[in-house]
């Protein structure tokens, strides 16, 4: 008897980790892209453009690293947003007549807010960046192309509202975390063979040992290189489809059918498949 539980998403985690890498991408290629594109006549601030391109694209390779821990990533991350937002509050400071600026800095302010790891590096940020936003628009009010208080209070207002967003997604995901944790821990110590799923592609998020030993899958198998459509092997591809459907859209289910091992060889298998969570499209297949 083989147990699976289905997830419909990702881990928060690499959720997390996949957006924040985009970010740090579109961040480094918007800085190549405005050296090269950037009119004559305004001034760089402290230092041009493409030395900090290099910036987000560290932060970006080092992600990539396992041996780097998720809060050192989280540190490395607030760095990069904190110099790439001063930064280009500073430009703003020394070029006051650049149209539509505040905008692609209000934008940047909402993307850094929305992927920092913790609540601590969102409050840090938001502090830094609003006050040197006051130095710049007391220092440069005369000269700026919008009303300076104006556009104070909606970089306050923009921060609050992403801010406070972020603080609920961050709980979420810790909830999340928690309630995932306690399925892995489920998978691992059952007598049977367990794994857990993310549908609707249904790839492998965890699975136990006593599944690797069924399916003869070694330690050098990821779970992401498993998936249970190509484990399901019925007589037909109408049948395993049908099955596939079954699991994903009825509260329960329960089939007997033949299964491929890695090597090659069919096995019969029943799968008992049971819907946990609707909002979350959770199932617990055994």
């Amino acid at each position: 008897m083989i147990h699976h539980s289905v997830t419909g998403h990702q881990k928060p985690r690499s959720r997390e980790l996949n957006r924040l890498r985009a970010v740090l991408a579109l961040i480094g290629v918007g800085y190549v892209f405005s050296w090269f594109n950037l009119p004559s006549g305004f001034v760089q601030f402290l230092v041009p453009a493409f030395v900090l391109a290099p910036v987000p694209f560290a932060v970006l390779g080092l992600t990539f690293l396992p041996s780097v821990k998720k809060s050192v990533r989280g540190i490395l991350s607030l760095i990069a947003f904190l110099i790439t937002s001063l930064h280009l509050a500073g430009f703003y400071s020394v070029n006051p007549g650049l149209p539509n600026f505040e905008i692609v800095l209000l934008v940047l302010i909402v993307i850094s807010n929305l992927h920092l790891s913790n609540i601590t590096y969102l409050i840090t940020y938001n502090i830094i960046v609003i006050t040197v936003m006051e130095y710049v628009l007391i220092a440069q009010g005369g000269g700026l192309t919008v009303r300076p208080i104006a556009l104070f209070g909606v970089t306050a207002v923009v921060m609050l509202a992403s801010g406070y967003y972020r603080m609920r997604q961050l709980k979420e995901d810790e909830s999340e975390e928690e309630e995932l944790s306690i399925l892995e821990g489920m998978i691992h110590s059952n007598p049977d063979a367990w794994a857990l799923f993310s549908g609707p592609g249904l790839v492998a998020v965890e699975i136990s040992q006593r599944t690797r030993k069924l399916f003869g899958w070694d330690d050098s198998v990821r779970p992401e290189e498993i998936s249970l459509r190509s484990i399901i092997d019925p007589p037909s591809n109408t049948d395993a489809e049908s099955i596939i459907r079954k699991i994903l859209t009825e509260r329960n289910y329960e089939v007997r059918t033949h299964c491929r091992r890695n090597d090659g060889e069919r096995i019969e298998l029943m799968i008992s498949a049971y819907r946990v969570s609707d909002d979350k499209d959770l199932f617990q297949c055994r």
